[in-house]
């Protein structure tokens, strides 16, 4: 079992193996002793053919492409409204109480805790000033972080060069304790996973909108955390997705 980190990567393999069903403890692991493949009872590759088949989300997944070059183009709001909705709106009011209230979101989420958190970069959209917003899906409207600006954020990515002129720079964040609370260790993966439910969400609305996205991990944390006025131990950018119109 490995119990302590030499490296960066060994220490992401520590959390993956103690991050397992609740109750189980570390995971004993040893490389040199791995399971033997099962014999293929028949070696003939199944051919999948999915040509007859119609499927809208299947076309538009075809045509989700990486942009790295934006046009300067002007996006409307209501194409804004839309993709935030689909990224992370909400559907439908699952429960309320006089103080809280809990809506359903268009993404699963670990025991419907919806622990994310959206913020817009905004880039010449109409109706819009250039800044940084946070989504406020409950209430449909964006609400200013004036402290931060868009070029804040856009510097913190590593290559801020591939999103110059995207309309929308959709940072999401995840608070710790709204899942962890609950699920302990392996909240932190429910967390990564509902972000990647919600990126695609946006890709896809994206493509059939006529925009073109880049999905981008590559940021530094902590000036991206601290553009936004997050604490990073209760809450931290995971994920940020580039949305405008492709140069070409």
């Amino acid at each position: 079992m490995i119990t302590e980190a030499a490296d960066g990567t060994t220490l992401s393999l520590l959390y993956h193996l103690n991050s397992g069903a609740w109750g189980r403890g570390g995971v004993e692991f040893d490389p040199n002793d791995l399971p033997a493949r099962r014999p293929i009872p028949d070696p003939r590759p199944i051919v999948l053919d999915g040509a007859g088949t119609a499927s809208q989300v299947v076309a538009l997944a075809m045509r989700r492409l990486s942009c790295r070059q934006y046009a300067p183009r002007k996006m409307s709001l209501a194409t804004v409204s839309t993709l935030l909705q689909a990224c992370y709106g909400v559907t439908e009011l699952r429960h309320e109480t006089v103080s809280w209230a809990r809506w359903g979101r268009v993404v699963p989420s670990a025991g419907g805790l919806y622990p994310l958190e959206v913020y817009v970069a905004t880039h010449s959209v109409e109706g819009v000033p250039d800044g940084v917003f946070r989504y406020e899906p409950a209430e449909g409207y964006l609400s200013s972080l004036s402290t931060c600006q868009r070029d804040d954020v856009e510097q913190a990515m590593f290559s801020p060069e591939f999103i110059a002129n995207a309309n929308m720079l959709v940072v999401m964040s995840g608070t710790f304790a709204a899942t962890q609370n609950k699920y302990g260790p392996r909240g932190y993966r429910y967390m990564l996973l509902e972000a990647g439910h919600a990126a695609q969400n946006l890709c896809l609305t994206a493509a059939e909108l006529g925009c073109a996205t880049l999905c981008l991990g590559g940021f530094d944390d902590e000036l991206l955390n601290r553009a936004l006025g997050l604490r990073a131990l209760e809450e931290a950018v995971f994920y940020c997705v580039a949305v405008g119109f492709d140069e070409g």
